[in-house]
């Protein structure tokens, strides 16, 4: 994709690729890509087939057969250097649950391969055929053949040369008529049929293929196209372009064909089967390369032996080939990070993984080095690590389990072994019972538990003695994907929270040295839901505590010790710890756990901190003792029951107090929760869940110098890198750093009105009690789609920034941030901070009004207010026909007004102002100065009135005027005139060339 704005600068200095003739076809046929059927084509089938199908010499295919070998089968060759071999026998990844739209010649869907047949039930669910106008897209033209070619290299079922994604679903768009060529209009209804039925089948458009590129912009199509690209990104579909074929005849290397050059889709170039850049690839450094020579896939068969059975392959080469090779493995790279939760997928985010792990490929005849795609490598950066014992000898050990527990779990192969232990708290009957994520199935290996049966509904159940250890294996069946394994015991009442639950912890959130002193009495114990109180314990000074998170502070440590019953509020982690004065070591303390019995189980010396498990409603019961016999005055006790671990997830919880929480990625993830710090290892930790719960809460999340993605959904939270992902939900601030890398940041409006601000270096959202502010994010998106009046303030940059309006969306590039803003009721920006900025505007589709000076330039429409303040050059180009006027107002200094037929300029001492395609244009001289208006080559306009002190250009369309400027200098061009009436007048006018007097 075009991540790092290479395509998109060129797009905007060339509209035009190759100016060849005006017709537009197919990427593998001439002359789009200049590569010539009878030298890119490869046929199985003999000369007298080739000759009737295509108009191909005898002695064209003998030079052909020498040039690519039609015996040849490269398909294993191709598979081995992509790793897509090792992903079907590894991981069994087939872009299951997606649908692929083929945009091209229409996919010949009776081929045995490609489902045999067309509509519901079968893998060419539906389309359209837009170069006929009906419901049928079938491959049928004599120039066709291309589409079926592509849909093969995606979608095949074929065991001798599979489709990338086997497992996809298809539509076939047909934009190209039998001869082979489209007018652009064509694949304009194409993208605009995408967006509108992206989810009307079972399974919902993720990926377009365009093996197509166009030459020529002549009926200024481009800019259209380009504005569906982007919405189709922010649909979230991956949309795959051929590169072009074009390199040998091109002047600048660089060049792509488009629409591969535009920044909303990712352009494919071709390799060979050694991975070098093939001869013909169209390149730049944002392109993927992918298997573009010699390909084997799906062809009709009028293309093939005309047997009357769509079972024909042939090979061709071209980018066209490389495309659709791409487009597949982003449905794989989809379908991976789908089954490790990953929530907003995008188009970015999978371009993002394709370039992280591809391979290098050094190019000798640019000298530079390319990303070639390794679809291995894409997904086993995605599948989290395989942490789980894959044998009984070591098998992962998930503690004691007293009531019940959770085992988070992931089969990271299609044959993948995971072993787990635990030792029975109690004695009773233990059930394992495994939920799955959607088609997983998994098989269990119980042969180590006595007496064990395996139930209908899967799960197992056996007889459990306490203290003894249980191993068992759960094992795949030919998929991958996440699995949870409860571990409990069914007879016993589940230990949740009571109804007044919430009242306990609220009532015994936030203790001081004050609350202890009312703690409940030890011997009403059977009331406040603490049992099989040990006779020893029952002692004055017992303090019992329901704890969420809570500090006892003016505690006491000595030689005999004090026992503490902390009744959980959370199932997860309770952390135990002493603060201690300055100066007293921890090396004095001593902290044990009791049992039912008074005894210590476990005792910890010479530490202030400890963590146990609990289950949310038992009572656990702690000792704090001095080593020495000494005692310590002034100890604070700080218990937080707000973290709980499954597997590979955290889950954390807020008080209804005001939290202030904060997340660290690195190897080393750090946690802080109310100066409470946790750290885990990257490979064991991946997912972090933070609830902030009641009160004004704070949250803080600090990336790596890698990319992140960060969305806030309303007041929903997520930012997530290659290892790690963390969402937050009830928080009142939340402040979030990227800390470096090409870190991207979406937000998706609240009901509330919404408020943002872009800086330097930092975005700010405001939105009812919700603020938010995200540093370092190099690109942003806002959506405003949810109600409210949101508005956005937009501030320059020291250097050169850009802000452009469109009828749809504003884009403002500052500082390093490129910011998209959608559908925002008010939008202005700020250039206050030097550098030559440059504001952009189109119309709109409805009515809008422009208002202009040398202070800023407003356009005013029916929902929407946006304002360019303070820019050095403001541009206006009417794009889309909408009703719009504009009227410009000069500056202090002095100002002149340039009028030509290409449009209209207002420019002063340190601003310009440029209007292109208006109907109407009014400019006034008001602020003073010695103002001047310039006429050059007008006579396209059927009249020029000067009255008094107003100039009147007209025609039957366009109306310019103004009014109050000192003098007029006309010089006409050419061979035309226009009628010129000179009324009563109050300045010169002077008129130099082809003018007719009325």
């Amino acid at each position: 994709m075009n991540a790092k704005n290479t395509h998109q600068d060129r797009f905007r200095r060339r509209l035009a690729v190759e100016l060849l003739e005006e017709r537009q076809v197919l990427s593998a046929n001439v002359p789009m890509e200049i590569v010539n059927i009878n030298d890119q084509y490869q046929s199985d089938y003999n000369t007298t087939e080739w000759q009737s199908a295509n108009d191909v010499s005898s002695q064209e295919l003998e030079a052909l057969l020498k040039l690519i070998n039609p015996g040849a089968d490269y398909a294993k060759k191709y598979a081995a250097l992509t790793g897509l071999d090792e992903v079907r026998n590894l991981y069994g990844l087939d872009g299951g649950g997606q649908t692929v739209v083929v945009i091209d010649s229409g996919i010949a869907y009776n081929h045995v391969d490609l489902g045999g047949g067309f509509g519901e039930g079968y893998r060419v669910v539906g389309g359209y055929d837009f170069a006929d106008n009906d419901f049928d897209p079938d491959d049928s033209g004599i120039m066709g053949s291309h589409g079926t070619h592509v849909a093969g290299i995606i979608a095949s079922g074929g065991s001798a040369y599979p489709g990338v994604a086997s497992g996809v679903d298809l539509v076939a768009l047909r934009i190209f008529s039998d001869d082979g060529s489209a007018n652009l209009q064509n694949l304009i209804d194409a993208l605009c049929w995408v967006h509108e039925n992206k989810d009307s089948f079972e399974n919902p458009i993720t990926t377009i293929n365009l093996s197509v590129g166009y030459m020529d912009d002549s009926l200024g199509y481009f800019n259209q196209i380009n504005d569906w690209f982007r919405i189709l990104n922010d649909d979230g579909i991956f949309i795959s372009v051929a590169a072009g074929n074009s390199f040998e005849s091109l002047t600048d290397k660089n060049q792509l064909s488009y629409p591969a050059m535009s920044e909303y889709v990712v352009s494919a170039g071709a390799c060979d089967t050694s991975g070098k850049l093939t001869y013909f690839t169209q390149r730049d450094e944002g392109t993927i390369f992918a298997p573009g020579q010699s390909v084997k896939s799906t062809v009709p068969d009028y293309f093939g032996n005309r047997n009357g059975i769509d079972d024909d392959y042939s090979a061709y080469s071209g980018t066209s080939m490389a495309a659709p090779y791409i487009a597949g493995a982003s449905t794989l790279i989809r379908q991976a990070m789908q089954l490790v939760g990953i929530g907003e997928i995008t188009q970015q985010r999978i371009y993002d993984v394709m370039i992280a792990t591809a391979d290098s490929v050094f190019d000798a005849v640019t000298g530079k080095t390319f990303s070639r795609l390794n679809i291995k490598n894409a997904i086993e950066s995605i599948l989290p690590d395989d942490w789980a014992g894959d044998s009984i000898q070591n098998a992962e050990k998930i503690g004691t389990v007293i009531d019940a527990t959770d085992v988070n779990g992931f089969f990271n192969t299609k044959t993948d072994a995971d072993y787990f232990s635990f030792i029975a708290g109690e004695t009773g009957t233990v059930v394992l019972t495994p939920n799955m994520s959607a088609g997983l199935t998994g098989t269990w290996d119980a042969s180590q538990i006595p007496g064990a049966v395996v139930g209908d509904d899967g799960s197992v159940t056996f007889r459990a003695e306490e203290g003894k250890t249980y191993s068992f294996g759960f094992n795949a069946t030919g998929t991958i994907g996440a699995y949870t394994i409860t571990v409990n015991y069914p007879d016993k009442i589940p230990q949740t929270p009571d109804d007044n639950a919430e009242e306990n912890i609220a009532e015994n959130a936030g203790h001081t040295s004050d609350d202890h002193n009312n703690a409940e009495n030890p011997t009403n114990h059977e009331e406040t839901g603490v049992s099989d109180l040990p006779n020893d314990l029952v002692a004055d000074d017992a303090v019992f505590i329901t704890a969420d998170q809570t500090t006892l502070e003016g505690q006491k440590a000595t030689g005999e010790g004090a026992w503490y019953a902390v009744k959980a509020a959370n199932t997860g982690t309770m952390t135990f710890e002493t603060i201690l004065p300055n100066g007293v070591s921890a090396n004095d303390i001593l902290i044990e756990i009791g049992d039912g019995e008074g005894n210590a189980a476990e005792s910890y010396r010479g530490t202030s901190r400890i963590d146990f498990p609990v289950a949310a409603g038992t009572t656990v019961w702690v000792r704090v003792a001095t080593i020495s016999g000494k005692t310590i005055d002034n100890v604070s006790i700080r218990l937080t029951n707000l973290l709980r671990q499954e597997g590979r997830d955290v889950f954390v919880f807020g008080t209804e107090a005001n939290d202030d929480i904060s997340f660290t990625a690195g190897t080393t993830q750090t946690l802080v929760i109310n100066g409470v710090i946790y750290t885990f290892d990257q490979d064991v930790v991946s997912n972090i869940s933070i609830d902030g719960r009641g009160g004004n809460d704070s949250i803080a999340l600090i990336g790596t110098s890698d990319a992140e993605y960060i969305t806030i959904d309303g007041v929903n939270v997520e930012i997530s890198g290659s290892r790690y992902n963390v969402r937050a939900i009830n928080a009142e601030y939340v402040t979030i750093n990227g800390a470096g890398g090409d870190d991207s940041f979406r937000y998706y409006d609240t009901k509330e009105n919404d408020q943002i601000t872009v800086r330097t270096g930092a975005i700010s959202i405001a939105s009812g009690r919700f603020f938010a502010q995200v540093h370092g994010a190099a690109k942003f998106f806002a959506y405003s789609q949810r109600g409210g009046n949101d508005s956005a303030t937009l501030y320059d940059s020291p250097d050169n920034d850009v802000f452009n309006v469109s009828a749809t969306y504003s884009l403002f590039r500052s500082g390093g941030t490129t910011s998209q803003l959608y559908s925002f009721g008010s939008v202005v920006a700020h250039s206050i901070n030097g550098g030559a900025d440059t504001a952009t505007f189109t119309d709109t589709t409805g009515e809008s009004v422009f208002t202009g000076s040398y202070e800023s330039m407003k356009r005013i429409s029916a929902n929407q207010y946006v304002e360019a303040r303070g820019f050095v050059q403001t541009n206006l180009t009417a794009v889309f026909g909408g009703k719009s006027d504009v009227q410009l107002e000069d500056s202090v200094g002095s100002d002149t007004l340039y009028i030509s037929s290409d449009g209209v300029s207002l420019n002063g001492e340190h601003y310009g102002i440029s209007v292109r395609g208006f109907d109407s244009v009014h400019a006034s001289s008001v602020n003073g100065g010695v103002d001047a208006v310039i006429l050059y080559d007008t006579q396209n306009f059927q009249k020029i009135i000067a009255d008094r002190n107003t100039i009147r250009l007209i025609d039957s369309v366009h109306n310019v005027e103004a009014d109050g400027f000192g003098e007029v200098w006309g010089f006409g061009v050419g061979d035309k005139s226009s009628k010129i009436e000179k009324n009563e007048t109050d300045y010169a006018i002077n008129l130099f060339g082809w003018w007719e007097e009325s």
